[in-house]
């Protein structure tokens, strides 16, 4: 390991956060991590000094920037998933003539006393 100081978990999370974390949060941050790009899961690194964990500064940094950096990659897939919907998805919500998908000339539509088929 290079010469990187270590510090307690919660302190390194405090300092770059500014509103209180609990420590069961930032114990499950450290050990589950949160949900990645690829369902992979992104963990705060972390040694142990006996039974406690420290961090770098530098580590809960990149965290939390590949925290966002998922999040905002979902945001975005979210936002052209509902851009794109098919025509199947369409027709079943009635809004595709299921009969004839092509659009209907307005003039043949009409009954010889003036209304619309």
């Amino acid at each position: 390991m290079n010469k990187v100081k270590l510090v307690p978990l919660r302190i390194a999370i405090a300092e770059l956060i500014s509103h209180e974390i609990g420590p069961g949060t930032q114990w499950r941050w450290a050990t589950h991590g949160l949900a990645g790009i690829d369902g992979d899961r992104i963990r705060i690194k972390i040694w142990f000094v006996g039974r406690k964990p420290f961090t770098t500064l530098t580590a809960v940094e990149e965290w939390i920037e590949a925290v966002t950096a998922a999040r905002m990659s979902r945001v975005q897939r979210t936002r052209e998933s509902r851009e794109v919907v098919s025509d199947e998805e369409l027709r079943a919500a009635g809004l595709i003539n299921t009969h004839n998908a092509s659009p209907r000339n307005s003039n043949n539509d009409r009954r010889a006393d003036g209304g619309v088929e």
